[in-house]
């Protein structure tokens, strides 16, 4: 990195250097790589906390389905 800044310091660019440094390493941890995501989703603790969550997706889908069936048929009942 070069710095094109008049009368700044060496330091001044090795702060900047690290910073940007910083910057790549959170955009990094920010997309984490398949082999990475792989092994957290290997995790026992982290597969069952999905696993939970799947079922209360399902079962949160079905009632919404009943729910909307349910709506459904009491908007076409003949004797309303």
């Amino acid at each position: 990195m070069k710095c094109d800044h008049k009368g700044q310091l060496a330091v001044g660019c090795g702060l900047e250097w690290h910073c940007q440094g910083q910057i790549s390493d959170l955009k990094q941890a920010l997309n984490p790589s398949s082999a990475q995501l792989q092994s957290m989703l290997l995790d026992p603790a982290v597969n069952l906390l999905f696993m939970q969550m799947k079922r209360e997706t399902d079962t949160c889908r079905s009632q919404l389905e009943q729910s909307q069936k349910d709506l459904a048929a009491w908007k076409f009942t003949p004797d309303r």
